[in-house]
């Protein structure tokens, strides 16, 4: 592995020299972009950032898009998941990323393999006039705005490439960023900015969990704030990337909530038919009532919402909301003085 990780870096070292010097061509989009990425697998808390970044254009008049490969959609190519009022595409087409964003903003998501593609999708065909790059990073293609960048606790712990670590890139790719954010309190600022440009802005945020909501809400395409209250016995489901997080912060959220059993499957997983009739007939076994999960499984499970009701069982919803440590008003500044065209 260590051998692998070596030649990984040499070729990730090539890719960002030719970058660097101008042999790789950048492409610009139309509209101004804001990419929002880090340096390792796993989750870094991306999908609540893009969310907050989107509301904060929203506050100021704009009008956000988002962009993102939609990992583990069955189609290729550049496509519309949704352009205004209607969504136009499922999980299983879109990934359940997209669908996410689809459901929780209601501003137009396109999926795209090639993101400067997705970009002319998004100019052509909607009516924003920013988009937000959904772990672009890498993507180095497509020239952004602004580049922020996420580091949570596992990236300094693990600091070999992949596949023998979880870098993606080394730290010393951070003198790319504009702004690194902080997504947990294990990381310091002596972690990152060695690495980081004199002129970046370095943040800390809190990425929390807030009142959950029914599934069926979801279902509607209703106001999602409406909460429930989670039952004394739960069982949680989840397919997301750090699970340990999901579950501590289910007693963050209720201390008389008891977790009798997590089901964890691996991230982006593609629930079946089998996987629900398994989940149900464990809470029948477990006598439980309620199951627990994220807003990224939410959007999956929405076909099986009546399967659930027909049984009993509620579905809960436990999103995680981004809120900043300070520093909201330099990011703000910084932010709209970038995408000003």
């Amino acid at each position: 592995m260590g051998l692998l990780s070596a030649l990984y870096g040499l070729m990730i070292a090539r890719r960002n020299r030719r970058y660097a010097d101008g042999r790789e061509n950048v492409h610009h989009a139309s509209l101004p972009v804001i990419s929002v990425g880090n340096v390792s697998v796993g989750g870094t808390g991306k999908t609540p950032t893009v969310h907050a970044i989107a509301r904060i254009l929203q506050e100021h008049g704009y009008k956000p898009a988002i962009v993102l490969r939609g990992y583990g959609r069955s189609t290729r190519g550049a496509r519309i998941v949704r352009t205004g009022a209607d969504i136009e595409m499922n999980a299983r087409q879109a990934g359940d990323e997209a669908m996410l964003h689809s459901y929780a903003l209601q501003v137009p998501v396109v999926v795209a393999e090639k993101r400067i593609e997705g970009a002319a999708l998004v100019a052509e065909h909607t009516n924003a006039n920013v988009i937000i790059l959904d772990d672009g990073f890498q993507h180095r293609s497509i020239y952004r705005d602004l580049d922020v960048v996420l580091v949570n606790e596992a990236t300094i712990a693990d600091q070999r490439l992949l596949p023998e670590g979880r870098l993606r890139e080394p730290l010393s790719s951070l003198e790319r960023a504009d702004v690194v954010i902080l997504t947990q309190n294990g990381v310091s600022e002596g972690d990152v900015r060695p690495f980081m440009r004199a002129d970046a802005l370095l943040l800390r945020t809190r990425i929390e969990v807030r009142n959950a909501y029914s599934l069926a809400t979801l279902a509607t395409l209703a106001t999602i704030q409406r909460g429930v209250l989670l039952l004394d016995r739960v069982i949680a489901v989840t397919a997301i990337a750090n699970p340990e997080r999901f579950r501590s912060s289910l007693q963050a959220l209720s201390e008389k909530t008891a977790l009798v059993r997590h089901i964890a499957f691996h991230d982006h997983h593609r629930f079946r038919n089998r996987n629900v009739t398994m989940m149900i007939n464990l809470a029948r076994k477990e006598n439980v009532r309620m199951i627990v999960t994220t807003e990224k499984d939410a959007v999956k499970l929405l076909e099986f919402a009546e399967q659930f009701s027909l049984a009993g069982i509620e579905v809960a919803v436990v999103p995680l909301r981004f809120s900043f440590d300070g520093g909201k008003t330099a990011f703000e500044q910084l932010l709209l003085q970038r995408i000003a065209r």
